[in-house]
């Protein structure tokens, strides 16, 4: 007797589902079968009628009913253009191939209706840091006014652009601004600030509490010798809530942050300067390095990272033949006082390292010092900006190799020591923390043409 095939059907009834959308631009939901609870299933989201999506119902969620279910990953999500909400009547979900609605329609026009854009943001960054945007139809900059539990501290300027945040408009331009208080609020108190407009208008969440410590709450504990319980309670609060700086403080914050001393060497090192800025204070900052066993030389025949590398070999060979490493910098870097030692360092740290450079910093026009901080090697990196070759050190063995094929600019150099291959890319050495400040690049001084062997500039080894 023939049999005949009875496919199984499944209705609505008997699933556990909700639909919703959320923040502007997120449908979310869940779909689950009390009775199947390992089951997952495809959703579809169709907008008007159309099934633009679909996804697959894994995600965890938190709802009391679906997260009895099984494991509780019955969750789904879809992110769609807010071009695509804007324009559009009802979105629905669907389980794929059965038909079988997920939750209840939602309809967009009402929540169009509802959804007002934000007109401003504020929040605490931590520390005494803070940012935050407002929206100006006019597009011109907003000045701004902070207050400080009622009393007036700041007059800021809200003159950068930001996306702004708020769930109807989160592609719409806005004026953004950034600031930090003043250090005398750095007391462990909680405080209150506020920003108003030039209007006399206060931002919207404002006042906004926060409190700050000098050197965060885990160095004011142990300041204050009480039990190792509550010290570890401050380095958590540190790192929930970590301390900040503006650009504009990173000189104050050199000195207040100190990298740690190098150990002495007794290893001999040679110094390439390569361009035509003056050099005397790079020579002025070799003279102060806590390593005295140095050699310099300035190559001045061309400008920027341009050099002729017989005369970089001369040098070598003539003057510093007992060298064991070879620095290459910019004329007119100002290196820092332990510079030489801290590179030493790090070739005796690691042994088959070939080169080692670091961060630097710039010198503007105005006298402020910018830093560049610099990431681990990247080869690909390297062929796009050319960083490394600002401040670097070889091996001298690997200098000579480099150095015989006449490289023409420092660029080059660098670059020679992937020629055969990137495997030599493990072996490049990134020092945080900056080794030397580069001149301003609007103040080029250009000094007389003298050969390396002669010019006054040129040291002896010490």
């Amino acid at each position: 007797m023939a049999k005949t095939a009875h496919r199984a059907t499944r209705s609505a009834q008997g699933l556990q589902a909700c639909f919703e959308l959320r923040n502007g631009s997120v449908f979310a939901g869940s779909v689950a079968d009390p009775a199947r609870p390992t089951e997952r299933f495809t959703v579809e989201l169709l907008v008007d009628g159309l099934v633009i999506a679909a996804a697959y119902a894994d995600q965890y969620t938190p709802r009391s009913e679906i997260n009895k279910v099984g494991d509780g990953c019955h969750g789904f999500t879809f992110q769609i253009p807010q071009a695509v909400i804007e324009n559009a009547v009802v979105a629905e979900a669907r389980v794929a191939n059965l038909g079988i609605a997920v939750g209840s329609p939602v309809f967009l026009e009402p929540w169009r209706e509802k959804s007002t854009p934000a007109t401003d943001h504020f929040r605490w960054l931590g520390g005494l840091r803070f940012s935050g945007w407002v929206a100006d139809e006019s597009r011109k900059v907003v000045h701004l006014t902070v207050a400080v539990d009622g009393t007036q501290v700041l007059q800021i300027r809200a003159s950068g652009w930001a996306q702004a945040g708020d769930d109807a408009n989160n592609a719409r331009p806005v004026r953004a601004f950034d600031f930090q208080l003043p250090e005398r609020f750095a007391d462990g108190s909680v405080r209150w600030v506020s920003v108003t407009n030039d209007s006399g208008q206060t931002l919207s969440n404002c006042p906004l509490p926060f409190v700050a410590f000098p050197d965060g709450l885990a160095a004011a504990i142990s300041g204050f010798g009480e039990l190792e319980s509550e010290r570890l309670r401050g380095e958590m609060y540190d790192h929930l809530i970590p301390m900040s700086l503006p650009m504009s403080q990173y000189e104050a914050w050199q000195q207040r942050f100190p990298l740690p001393a190098a150990p002495a060497s007794s290893c001999h090192c040679a110094v390439v300067l390569v361009g035509q800025e003056p050099i005397e204070a790079t020579l002025d900052s070799l003279e102060n390095q806590t390593h005295g066993l140095w050699a310099a030389c300035a190559l001045d025949d061309h400008a920027g990272t341009a050099f002729e590398a017989s005369a970089a070999r001369t040098f070598l060979s003539e003057e510093t033949a007992d060298s064991e490493f070879v620095v290459f910098a910019l004329a007119g870097t100002a290196f820092e006082p332990d510079a030489l030692r801290r590179i030493l360092k790090a070739f005796s740290d690691y042994d088959d390292a070939v080169a080692v450079y670091g961060d630097i910093n710039v010198l503007a026009a105005d006298g402020s010092v910018w830093p560049l901080a610099f990431p681990a090697f990247d080869y690909e990196r390297l062929l796009e900006q050319g960083y490394c070759a600002h401040l670097f050190a070889l091996r001298r063995d690997i200098a000579e190799g480099l150095l015989a094929a006449s490289p023409f600019n420092l660029y080059r150099l660098f670059n020679a020591m992937f020629d055969q291959g990137s495997e030599t890319a493990a072996r490049v050495i990134h020092l945080p923390g900056a080794l030397g400040t580069l001149p301003s690049g609007q103040a080029r001084v250009r000094s007389p043409r003298r050969s390396p062997e002669t010019r006054p500039g040129s040291r002896p080894r010490r």
